[in-house]
């Protein structure tokens, strides 16, 4: 029942391109309140910069390419501010990028829970000292896994391993060059 409630705020949004940009200050709003000045500044960019990827993503049909920046803003936040912070940003910024891009479907059900693990992963993995604390290893392994996930269960519930293929392969490849050459200017700023 409150996921059919949840679907149906979600259609709402998607339909309604104001009430899309209202939920979009609001996230920046919520942004601002939980992270620091300069923090706050460079999250809030990479989180208003996701929401016009999914809204070019939606108007422009480009559903079947892997753009976006949420697995980038999850991982940093997450290696950032611990894993709470980056469950939250995950979950809600993969919400917020499925709503602007016209991207609702089953899939919802496995691609916000998975973000919300891979922020949750990606701020265990600073305080475990996993792979060194290097925001590129651990990025690019969260990526991975991400993909490897979605890609996997999309091929099962929706039966088309090829377009699962080129969405993941391409994400892959965007968030390998993220996060190698990106992510450490990026860590560098706020640390």
């Amino acid at each position: 029942m409150l996921v059919g409630y949840l679907l149906d705020a979600l259609e709402f949004l998607q339909k309604d391109r104001k009430r899309a940009v209202i939920f979009s200050l609001l996230l920046f709003g919520f942004v601002s309140a939980v992270f620091g000045l300069l923090e706050q500044f460079i999250i809030a960019l990479l989180v208003v910069t996701s929401a016009v990827i999914a809204f070019f993503i939606g108007q422009f049909e480009l559903k079947k390419f892997g753009i976006e920046l949420v697995t980038f803003t999850t991982v940093l936040s997450g290696f950032l501010y611990g894993p709470l912070v980056g469950m939250v940003v995950g979950a809600f910024l993969i919400t917020v990028h499925l709503i602007l891009a016209k991207s609702l479907g089953s899939y919802v059900l496995y691609c916000i829970p998975t973000m919300a693990v891979v922020g949750l992963l990606a701020g265990y993995a600073v305080a475990g000292g996993w792979f060194g604390g290097d925001i590129v290893m651990v990025g690019i392994i969260l990526s991975l896994v991400y993909n490897l996930i979605t890609a996997g269960l999309g091929t099962i519930v929706l039966g088309d391993f090829f377009n699962e293929l080129l969405w993941s392969g391409t994400n892959f490849a965007l968030n390998f060059v993220l996060f190698l050459k990106i992510a450490p200017a990026v860590l560098s700023i706020l640390v």
